[in-house]
């Protein structure tokens, strides 16, 4: 299984944009990936994506539903 981590500043529009992207493309393509998103900010942890970012995703057919923004931990 391969992993996957994407990271931005705040984990609220980029990274989860590029999580569900992959993780909906590993679904699609039957890839075994394990894929997750955090941000190097705490500044909005907890916090929903971007409504931008969720329509966006939405336009294409992908969920982001529960997903809140995590912090990278060392």
């Amino acid at each position: 299984m391969i992993r996957v981590l994407f990271v931005c500043l705040g984990n609220i529009c980029r990274s989860p944009m590029g999580e569900f992207i992959m993780k909906d493309k590993a679904q699609k393509g039957g890839w075994d990936l394990q894929v997750a998103s955090a941000g190097t900010s705490a500044e909005e942890e907890g916090s929903p994506v971007y409504p931008p970012a969720r329509r966006e995703l939405a336009l294409h057919g992908i969920g982001c539903e529960g997903k809140r923004a995590a912090v990278l931990k060392k």
